[in-house]
């Protein structure tokens, strides 16, 4: 597992992550959902002819110690290429 954060000086980023294509999913609601947006996510990329390439990144959205659960934004992001 690897945490980051975005910063606006680019001279105290200590790594970028590479562009890469991805399929994502938006997820609202409590972190215990998310095998379900995981699931939907990896259902479209076997459905659509993609590979997964890479490690999965999530992106969080709000702060979970001062959003409720419900109102919790997720990103996920599943970098893929194309079938073989």
């Amino acid at each position: 597992m690897e945490a980051a954060w975005p910063v606006a000086d680019p001279h105290l980023a200590n790594k970028t992550l590479p562009a890469v294509r991805v399929a994502t999913c938006t997820y609202a609601g409590p972190y215990d959902g998310l095998e379900k947006a995981y699931g939907a996510v990896f259902a479209w990329i076997n459905n659509n002819g993609y590979q997964v390439k890479v490690t999965t990144r999530e992106v969080y959205i709000n702060d979970p110690v001062v959003t409720p659960p419900e109102q919790l934004v997720t990103e996920i992001q599943i970098p893929i290429q194309t079938g073989k």
